[in-house]
Protein backbone atom coordinates (compact mmCIF):
# COMPACT_ATOMS: atom_id res chain seq x y z
CA UNK A 1 0.00 0.00 0.00
CA UNK A 2 1.20 3.37 -1.14
CA UNK A 3 0.60 6.90 -0.05
CA UNK A 4 0.66 9.86 -2.81
CA UNK A 5 3.66 11.93 -2.71
CA UNK A 6 4.03 15.89 -3.07
CA UNK A 7 5.40 16.61 -7.24
CA UNK A 8 9.07 18.76 -5.70
CA UNK A 9 9.82 22.43 -5.81
CA UNK A 10 8.42 24.70 -7.75
CA UNK A 11 10.13 25.73 -11.02
CA UNK A 12 10.60 28.73 -12.68
CA UNK A 13 7.79 29.13 -15.26
CA UNK A 14 7.96 32.28 -16.42
CA UNK A 15 6.92 33.27 -19.99
CA UNK A 16 9.48 32.95 -22.55
CA UNK A 17 10.55 36.92 -24.20
CA UNK A 18 9.77 35.34 -27.64
CA UNK A 19 6.68 33.51 -26.40
CA UNK A 20 5.12 36.91 -24.89
CA UNK A 21 6.32 39.47 -27.99
CA UNK A 22 4.42 36.77 -30.22
CA UNK A 23 1.61 36.73 -28.14
CA UNK A 24 1.17 40.49 -27.98
CA UNK A 25 1.90 40.92 -31.90
CA UNK A 26 -1.41 38.88 -32.03
CA UNK A 27 -3.34 40.77 -29.27
CA UNK A 28 -2.49 44.03 -31.98
CA UNK A 29 -3.84 42.36 -34.93
CA UNK A 30 -6.24 40.08 -34.02
CA UNK A 31 -9.79 42.37 -33.41
CA UNK A 32 -11.72 41.74 -30.50
CA UNK A 33 -15.52 41.67 -30.55
CA UNK A 34 -18.21 42.84 -28.34
CA UNK A 35 -21.34 41.48 -27.48
CA UNK A 36 -24.13 43.53 -25.11
CA UNK A 37 -27.44 41.52 -23.98
CA UNK A 38 -29.55 41.63 -20.75
CA UNK A 39 -27.73 38.67 -19.48
CA UNK A 40 -24.64 36.74 -19.36
CA UNK A 41 -26.07 33.54 -20.99
CA UNK A 42 -27.73 35.69 -23.99
CA UNK A 43 -24.40 37.56 -24.46
CA UNK A 44 -22.61 34.04 -24.47
CA UNK A 45 -25.25 32.71 -26.89
CA UNK A 46 -24.96 35.83 -29.52
CA UNK A 47 -21.27 35.34 -29.46
CA UNK A 48 -21.96 31.97 -30.35
CA UNK A 49 -24.59 32.31 -33.00
CA UNK A 50 -22.14 34.55 -34.83
CA UNK A 51 -18.95 33.20 -34.80
CA UNK A 52 -19.67 29.19 -33.50
CA UNK A 53 -17.62 27.15 -30.80
CA UNK A 54 -14.13 28.33 -31.92
CA UNK A 55 -14.90 31.99 -30.59
CA UNK A 56 -12.31 32.41 -27.53
CA UNK A 57 -13.75 34.29 -24.52
CA UNK A 58 -11.67 37.46 -23.53
CA UNK A 59 -13.59 39.02 -20.48
CA UNK A 60 -17.16 40.19 -19.79
CA UNK A 61 -18.27 42.82 -17.86
CA UNK A 62 -21.41 44.45 -16.33
CA UNK A 63 -23.07 47.83 -17.42
CA UNK A 64 -24.96 49.68 -14.83
CA UNK A 65 -24.82 47.47 -12.07
CA UNK A 66 -24.24 48.01 -8.37
CA UNK A 67 -21.37 47.17 -6.56
CA UNK A 68 -23.40 44.47 -3.89
CA UNK A 69 -25.25 42.45 -6.80
CA UNK A 70 -23.26 42.63 -9.80
CA UNK A 71 -25.13 39.90 -11.61
CA UNK A 72 -28.29 41.95 -11.89
CA UNK A 73 -27.10 44.86 -14.29
CA UNK A 74 -29.29 45.80 -17.03
CA UNK A 75 -26.87 44.52 -19.52
CA UNK A 76 -23.81 42.70 -19.88
CA UNK A 77 -20.88 43.34 -22.11
CA UNK A 78 -18.90 39.99 -23.82
CA UNK A 79 -15.65 40.27 -25.37
CA UNK A 80 -14.38 37.69 -27.73
CA UNK A 81 -11.62 37.31 -30.86
CA UNK A 82 -11.42 34.69 -33.43
CA UNK A 83 -8.65 32.44 -32.96
CA UNK A 84 -5.59 32.51 -35.83
CA UNK A 85 -4.43 29.19 -37.22
CA UNK A 86 -1.17 28.91 -35.84
CA UNK A 87 -3.13 29.41 -32.04
CA UNK A 88 -5.00 26.86 -33.02
CA UNK A 89 -2.00 24.39 -33.50
CA UNK A 90 -0.49 25.72 -30.08
CA UNK A 91 -3.77 25.06 -28.03
CA UNK A 92 -3.25 21.55 -28.98
CA UNK A 93 0.12 21.03 -28.80
CA UNK A 94 0.60 20.26 -24.77
CA UNK A 95 3.14 21.81 -22.54
CA UNK A 96 5.38 19.71 -20.37
CA UNK A 97 4.48 20.00 -16.63
CA UNK A 98 7.48 19.86 -13.96
CA UNK A 99 8.82 16.44 -13.98
CA UNK A 100 8.61 14.18 -10.66
CA UNK A 101 11.67 13.72 -9.24
CA UNK A 102 10.54 9.87 -9.33
CA UNK A 103 7.31 8.71 -11.07
CA UNK A 104 4.83 6.62 -9.33
CA UNK A 105 6.48 3.64 -9.42
CA UNK A 106 4.18 2.43 -6.21
CA UNK A 107 0.83 2.66 -8.09
CA UNK A 108 2.19 1.35 -11.24
CA UNK A 109 2.98 -1.61 -9.31
CA UNK A 110 -0.69 -1.53 -7.84
CA UNK A 111 -1.56 -1.48 -11.03
CA UNK A 112 0.24 -4.86 -11.85
CA UNK A 113 -0.87 -6.74 -8.75
CA UNK A 114 -4.56 -5.85 -9.75
CA UNK A 115 -4.02 -7.28 -13.36
CA UNK A 116 -3.22 -10.45 -12.08
CA UNK A 117 -5.92 -10.42 -9.40
CA UNK A 118 -9.01 -10.23 -12.15
CA UNK A 119 -6.42 -12.91 -14.46
CA UNK A 120 -6.90 -15.39 -11.48
CA UNK A 121 -10.80 -14.28 -10.97
CA UNK A 122 -11.00 -15.44 -14.51
CA UNK A 123 -9.00 -18.49 -14.72
CA UNK A 124 -10.92 -20.00 -11.27
CA UNK A 125 -13.90 -21.09 -13.64
CA UNK A 126 -15.92 -23.89 -11.77
CA UNK A 127 -13.54 -23.64 -8.09
CA UNK A 128 -15.66 -20.54 -7.64
CA UNK A 129 -18.26 -21.88 -5.56
CA UNK A 130 -16.31 -23.42 -3.59
CA UNK A 131 -15.33 -20.03 -2.27
CA UNK A 132 -16.49 -18.70 1.26
CA UNK A 133 -19.63 -17.15 0.93
CA UNK A 134 -18.38 -13.51 2.51
CA UNK A 135 -15.91 -13.62 0.11
CA UNK A 136 -17.63 -14.85 -2.57
CA UNK A 137 -20.09 -11.95 -1.80
CA UNK A 138 -17.71 -9.10 -1.65
CA UNK A 139 -15.97 -10.73 -5.31
CA UNK A 140 -19.56 -10.21 -6.84
CA UNK A 141 -19.76 -6.73 -5.37
CA UNK A 142 -16.21 -5.87 -6.96
CA UNK A 143 -13.77 -6.44 -4.68
CA UNK A 144 -10.81 -7.42 -6.28
CA UNK A 145 -9.80 -11.82 -5.35
CA UNK A 146 -6.67 -10.44 -2.64
CA UNK A 147 -8.42 -7.84 -0.76
CA UNK A 148 -11.85 -9.98 -0.88
CA UNK A 149 -9.07 -12.74 1.64
CA UNK A 150 -8.29 -10.27 3.46
CA UNK A 151 -11.31 -9.00 4.72
CA UNK A 152 -12.76 -12.46 5.19
CA UNK A 153 -9.81 -13.02 6.94
CA UNK A 154 -10.46 -9.41 9.48
CA UNK A 155 -14.36 -10.50 9.94
CA UNK A 156 -14.82 -11.77 13.21
CA UNK A 157 -18.59 -11.27 13.58
CA UNK A 158 -19.72 -13.13 10.37
CA UNK A 159 -23.26 -11.01 10.56
CA UNK A 160 -23.95 -8.23 7.68
CA UNK A 161 -22.92 -6.37 10.81
CA UNK A 162 -19.68 -7.50 11.07
CA UNK A 163 -18.74 -7.64 7.23
CA UNK A 164 -19.61 -4.09 7.29
CA UNK A 165 -17.38 -3.05 10.16
CA UNK A 166 -14.69 -4.53 8.23
CA UNK A 167 -15.45 -2.46 5.53
CA UNK A 168 -15.67 0.18 7.35
CA UNK A 169 -12.02 0.34 8.08
CA UNK A 170 -10.40 -0.20 4.96
CA UNK A 171 -12.35 2.78 3.69
CA UNK A 172 -10.82 5.76 4.68
CA UNK A 173 -12.67 9.23 4.64
CA UNK A 174 -11.76 12.48 5.12
CA UNK A 175 -14.53 15.69 4.29
CA UNK A 176 -12.82 18.60 3.81
CA UNK A 177 -13.84 21.67 5.98
CA UNK A 178 -14.87 24.24 3.36
CA UNK A 179 -15.76 27.60 5.70
CA UNK A 180 -13.42 29.50 6.64
CA UNK A 181 -12.81 32.43 9.15
CA UNK A 182 -12.56 35.60 7.22
CA UNK A 183 -8.92 37.28 7.26
CA UNK A 184 -8.07 33.45 7.09
CA UNK A 185 -7.33 33.47 3.42
CA UNK A 186 -9.26 31.14 0.97
CA UNK A 187 -9.77 27.78 0.69
CA UNK A 188 -8.71 26.78 -2.84
CA UNK A 189 -10.34 23.67 -4.34
CA UNK A 190 -9.79 22.46 -7.83
CA UNK A 191 -11.11 19.22 -8.72
CA UNK A 192 -9.44 17.10 -11.58
CA UNK A 193 -9.69 13.93 -13.25
CA UNK A 194 -10.91 11.86 -16.72
CA UNK A 195 -13.19 13.52 -19.23
CA UNK A 196 -16.88 12.81 -18.62
CA UNK A 197 -16.63 11.94 -14.98
CA UNK A 198 -18.90 14.92 -13.63
CA UNK A 199 -16.18 17.55 -12.41
CA UNK A 200 -18.36 20.44 -13.86
CA UNK A 201 -21.45 19.27 -12.01
CA UNK A 202 -19.88 18.23 -9.05
CA UNK A 203 -18.23 21.75 -8.68
CA UNK A 204 -21.39 23.50 -9.10
CA UNK A 205 -23.41 21.48 -6.23
CA UNK A 206 -20.77 21.72 -4.12
CA UNK A 207 -20.62 25.84 -4.74
CA UNK A 208 -24.59 25.46 -4.38
CA UNK A 209 -24.46 23.93 -1.14
CA UNK A 210 -22.13 26.19 -0.02
CA UNK A 211 -23.96 29.13 -0.74
CA UNK A 212 -27.64 27.67 0.58
CA UNK A 213 -25.58 26.77 4.27
CA UNK A 214 -24.75 30.52 3.97
CA UNK A 215 -21.25 30.52 2.96
CA UNK A 216 -19.74 33.54 1.89
CA UNK A 217 -17.21 34.53 -0.25
CA UNK A 218 -17.39 32.28 -2.98
CA UNK A 219 -15.86 32.48 -5.97
CA UNK A 220 -15.80 30.06 -9.12
CA UNK A 221 -12.63 29.82 -11.68
CA UNK A 222 -12.07 28.04 -14.86
CA UNK A 223 -9.36 26.84 -17.08
CA UNK A 224 -11.83 24.49 -18.94
CA UNK A 225 -12.96 27.87 -20.90
CA UNK A 226 -10.43 28.25 -24.18
CA UNK A 227 -14.16 28.04 -25.85
CA UNK A 228 -17.15 30.06 -25.10
CA UNK A 229 -19.31 26.93 -25.25
CA UNK A 230 -16.72 25.73 -22.66
CA UNK A 231 -17.46 28.68 -20.24
CA UNK A 232 -20.78 28.81 -20.77
CA UNK A 233 -21.79 26.45 -18.18
CA UNK A 234 -19.86 27.43 -15.27
CA UNK A 235 -20.62 31.01 -15.97
CA UNK A 236 -24.50 29.96 -15.81
CA UNK A 237 -23.99 28.93 -12.33
CA UNK A 238 -22.04 31.95 -11.05
CA UNK A 239 -25.05 33.78 -12.62
CA UNK A 240 -27.52 31.81 -10.59
CA UNK A 241 -25.26 31.81 -7.36
CA UNK A 242 -24.47 35.77 -8.29
CA UNK A 243 -20.99 35.09 -7.59
CA UNK A 244 -17.77 36.04 -9.66
CA UNK A 245 -16.73 34.07 -12.39
CA UNK A 246 -13.01 34.20 -13.98
CA UNK A 247 -11.39 32.78 -16.32
CA UNK A 248 -7.83 31.62 -16.45
CA UNK A 249 -5.80 30.77 -20.09
CA UNK A 250 -2.74 30.49 -18.59
CA UNK A 251 -0.85 29.71 -15.12
CA UNK A 252 -0.18 33.09 -14.92
CA UNK A 253 -3.40 34.11 -15.52
CA UNK A 254 -4.13 31.75 -12.55
CA UNK A 255 -1.92 33.02 -10.35
CA UNK A 256 -3.67 36.88 -10.61
CA UNK A 257 -6.62 35.88 -10.35
CA UNK A 258 -6.21 34.12 -7.36
CA UNK A 259 -4.37 36.84 -6.02
CA UNK A 260 -6.94 39.19 -7.23
CA UNK A 261 -9.49 37.03 -4.53
CA UNK A 262 -7.56 36.75 -1.74
CA UNK A 263 -10.19 37.96 -0.06
CA UNK A 264 -12.40 35.65 -1.05
CA UNK A 265 -13.30 32.57 1.47
CA UNK A 266 -13.75 29.84 -0.72
CA UNK A 267 -12.69 29.25 -4.20
CA UNK A 268 -13.82 26.20 -6.35
CA UNK A 269 -11.56 25.70 -9.30
CA UNK A 270 -13.08 23.57 -12.51
CA UNK A 271 -10.45 22.17 -14.74
CA UNK A 272 -10.12 20.38 -17.99
CA UNK A 273 -10.87 16.46 -18.21
CA UNK A 274 -8.11 14.89 -19.52
CA UNK A 275 -7.69 10.91 -20.74
CA UNK A 276 -5.72 8.93 -18.50
CA UNK A 277 -4.21 7.57 -21.76
CA UNK A 278 -2.81 10.73 -22.86
CA UNK A 279 -0.21 11.10 -20.43
CA UNK A 280 1.57 14.24 -22.25
CA UNK A 281 -2.18 16.11 -21.49
CA UNK A 282 -2.30 14.75 -18.24
CA UNK A 283 1.09 16.35 -17.72
CA UNK A 284 -0.37 19.58 -19.49
CA UNK A 285 -2.96 19.98 -16.84
CA UNK A 286 -0.71 19.12 -14.00
CA UNK A 287 1.79 21.86 -14.91
CA UNK A 288 -0.86 24.25 -15.30
CA UNK A 289 -1.92 23.95 -11.51
CA UNK A 290 1.44 22.60 -10.12
CA UNK A 291 3.42 25.81 -8.76
CA UNK A 292 0.32 26.75 -6.60
CA UNK A 293 0.92 24.83 -3.47
CA UNK A 294 -2.10 26.04 -1.25
CA UNK A 295 -4.70 24.68 -3.23
CA UNK A 296 -6.35 21.27 -2.25
CA UNK A 297 -7.00 19.09 -5.35
CA UNK A 298 -10.03 16.69 -5.07
CA UNK A 299 -9.53 13.48 -8.14
CA UNK A 300 -13.46 13.27 -9.18
CA UNK A 301 -13.44 9.42 -10.65
CA UNK A 302 -16.80 7.45 -12.07
CA UNK A 303 -17.81 4.49 -10.34
CA UNK A 304 -19.32 3.11 -13.42
CA UNK A 305 -15.18 2.56 -14.56
CA UNK A 306 -13.73 -0.61 -13.95
CA UNK A 307 -11.13 -1.12 -11.57
CA UNK A 308 -8.08 -0.76 -13.50
CA UNK A 309 -9.43 2.11 -15.18
CA UNK A 310 -9.39 3.78 -11.78
CA UNK A 311 -6.55 2.99 -10.93
CA UNK A 312 -4.41 4.01 -13.80
CA UNK A 313 -6.94 7.15 -13.21
CA UNK A 314 -5.29 7.67 -9.82
CA UNK A 315 -1.78 7.02 -11.01
CA UNK A 316 -1.44 9.91 -14.05
CA UNK A 317 -2.83 12.12 -11.77
CA UNK A 318 -0.89 11.65 -8.98
CA UNK A 319 1.39 14.04 -10.52
CA UNK A 320 -0.52 16.49 -8.29
CA UNK A 321 -0.61 16.29 -4.69
CA UNK A 322 -4.00 14.81 -4.34
CA UNK A 323 -5.91 15.26 -1.33
CA UNK A 324 -9.05 12.77 -1.69
CA UNK A 325 -11.02 11.53 -4.14
CA UNK A 326 -14.92 12.46 -5.41
CA UNK A 327 -16.78 8.85 -5.77
CA UNK A 328 -19.23 10.40 -8.97
CA UNK A 329 -22.27 8.46 -10.29
CA UNK A 330 -22.74 6.14 -7.63
CA UNK A 331 -26.24 5.58 -8.78
CA UNK A 332 -25.45 4.38 -12.22
CA UNK A 333 -22.95 2.22 -10.34
CA UNK A 334 -24.13 -2.01 -10.05
CA UNK A 335 -20.57 -2.68 -8.11
CA UNK A 336 -19.17 0.13 -5.59
CA UNK A 337 -16.37 -2.56 -4.26
CA UNK A 338 -13.69 -1.41 -6.74
CA UNK A 339 -13.89 1.84 -4.58
CA UNK A 340 -12.56 -0.33 -1.39
CA UNK A 341 -9.21 -1.20 -3.86
CA UNK A 342 -8.60 2.19 -4.96
CA UNK A 343 -9.07 3.07 -1.40
CA UNK A 344 -6.00 0.86 -0.47
CA UNK A 345 -3.87 0.64 -3.07
CA UNK A 346 -3.51 4.68 -3.11
CA UNK A 347 -4.16 5.89 0.54
CA UNK A 348 -6.28 8.46 -0.75
CA UNK A 349 -9.67 9.11 1.55
CA UNK A 350 -13.16 10.04 -0.13
CA UNK A 351 -15.01 13.19 0.00
CA UNK A 352 -17.88 13.04 -1.41
CA UNK A 353 -19.95 10.80 -3.44
CA UNK A 354 -22.64 12.16 -6.24
CA UNK A 355 -25.60 9.90 -6.74
CA UNK A 356 -27.86 12.14 -9.53
CA UNK A 357 -27.55 14.84 -11.68
CA UNK A 358 -30.24 17.84 -9.62
CA UNK A 359 -27.86 20.49 -8.01
CA UNK A 360 -27.08 20.69 -5.58
CA UNK A 361 -28.71 17.92 -4.01
CA UNK A 362 -27.63 15.08 -5.23
CA UNK A 363 -23.79 15.38 -3.56
CA UNK A 364 -23.11 14.04 -0.50
CA UNK A 365 -20.18 14.18 2.21
CA UNK A 366 -18.70 10.41 2.01
CA UNK A 367 -19.25 8.27 4.79
CA UNK A 368 -17.66 5.15 5.61
CA UNK A 369 -21.17 3.10 6.87
CA UNK A 370 -23.30 3.95 3.86
CA UNK A 371 -20.21 3.23 1.66
CA UNK A 372 -19.90 -0.11 3.46
CA UNK A 373 -23.35 -0.41 3.23
CA UNK A 374 -23.96 -0.09 -0.17
CA UNK A 375 -20.96 -2.41 -1.50
CA UNK A 376 -22.34 -4.97 0.84
CA UNK A 377 -25.93 -4.99 0.49
CA UNK A 378 -25.14 -3.93 -3.26
CA UNK A 379 -27.95 -2.07 -5.09
CA UNK A 380 -30.94 -3.55 -2.56
CA UNK A 381 -30.25 -0.93 -0.10
CA UNK A 382 -30.57 2.67 -0.64
CA UNK A 383 -27.08 4.31 0.68
CA UNK A 384 -27.27 7.74 -0.13
CA UNK A 385 -30.94 8.42 -0.03
CA UNK A 386 -32.30 7.22 -3.84
CA UNK A 387 -34.86 4.32 -3.89
CA UNK A 388 -33.51 1.30 -5.44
Amino acid sequence: MIELGRPPGRRDRREPESARRKRNRRNDTVPDHTFIAPTLRVALEKAQAKFGPSALFVSHRELAASARHPFLGNRVEVTVRLPEPDELEESDSPKEAPVRETAPSDLRDELQALRRDLEALRGEGDDAHRLDPIEKRLRMAGVSPTLSRELRRRVVDRTDAGVEAALRRVLPVKVPQLRREAGSGPRIVSLVGPTGVGKTTTLAKLAGRYALAGGEGLALVTIDTYRVAAADQLRAYADMLRVPCRVAFTPEDLRRILSELSTARLILIDTTGRSPMDEARVRQLCGFLADHETIDHFLCLSMTASPLNLLESARRFAELPLSGLVATKIDESIQLGPLVDLAQRTRLPTAWVTNGQEVPEDLEDASAERLASRIWNGRELSAFGRAE
